[in-house]
């Protein structure tokens, strides 16, 4: 079986003009969501920053990996503005 889910986290890590300013306890809530998770696979949306999301996710502690083998973001391709972005624990998919 597969766990799969989706997360959006809301202009992620944070914009100005979405008014949405996070603190560090903030962080730590969406961390502990993805610890709980626990998925083999997560599509997160609207990501800004996908090292700050690669940060979030080592701080939840999980397995999750936003880049393929060879070292691309496994990510959409919009320069500058939010992306898709998905994640997968290499030692959870057979």
């Amino acid at each position: 079986m597969l766990n799969l889910a989706t997360f959006n986290i809301f202009w992620y890590p944070e914009d100005d003009e979405a008014e949405n300013e996070r603190d560090p306890q903030d962080e730590d809530l969406i961390a502990r969501v993805l610890a709980n998770l626990a998925p083999q696979v997560v599509v997160f949306q609207e990501i800004l920053s996908l090292e700050r999301l690669q940060q979030l996710l080592a701080q939840a502690g999980t397995n999750l990996h936003l880049r393929s083998p060879a070292g691309t973001w496994l990510a959409s391709d919009s320069q500058g503005s939010m992306k898709i972005a998905c994640a997968y624990d290499p030692d959870g998919l057979d």
